[in-house]
């Protein structure tokens, strides 16, 4: 897997780093400020991924109608999605941001932008930035959130946590045992 991390206190510069996937649990039980990476090329395979925000709602008074919704649109149940959640306050309003990792499936960079955009809910919004979110430096690598990882460079960028599922599910280049959605 590909990390990117700001090294403020050497470099004053983004470094991208490459680790085996097992290092995973340890980055992500302390904060080091690492986002994870995958190669910004629209015929790339990658695991599902989307983001989902909604504004002024509970988790809990719509998280079930948004698993209904996303499960009866992937063929999916809801062990199949690992999420990660950030909640804030924008001045009298709270936001809330989802991150739904796939466990069953993957498809190729270009058309999951078109999945995701085709997709519709009246109380949600489908975020489909994430998948234009690169860093100035490093164009050719799409940047994801990791939990608990705070970001150096931008003081009040959303931490994340994991709501549920298994952290190794936000590996978006490990494919294994997936299947790819057509």
């Amino acid at each position: 897997m590909y990390l990117l991390r700001y090294e403020k206190e050497s470099l004053k510069d983004y470094m991208v780093y490459y680790m085996p996937d097992n290092f995973l649990l340890n980055i992500i039980n302390s904060d080091n400020g690492f986002q994870i990476c995958y190669l910004n090329n629209d015929s790339e395979n990658i695991r599902i991924y989307f983001k989902i925000i909604f504004y002024n709602n509970s988790i809990n008074n719509i998280l079930d109608k948004i698993l209904i919704f996303i499960n009866e649109k992937f063929k999916s149940t809801n062990e199949n999605w690992t999420i990660l959640l950030n909640e804030k306050m924008l001045g009298n309003d709270t936001s809330v941001s989802l991150y739904f990792f796939s466990n069953k499936y993957y498809m190729s960079l270009n058309k999951l932008k078109k999945y995701i955009d085709n997709l519709y809910l009246s109380e949600i919004i489908f975020d489909i930035s994430i998948y234009y979110t690169f860093n100035s430096k490093y164009r050719e690598l799409i940047t994801v959130p990791l939990p608990n990882q705070s970001n150096q460079y931008f003081k009040y960028a959303p931490r994340f946590r994991i709501l549920s599922g298994n952290p190794f599910n936000l590996i978006l280049s490990n494919l294994d045992n997936l299947i790819e959605l057509i």
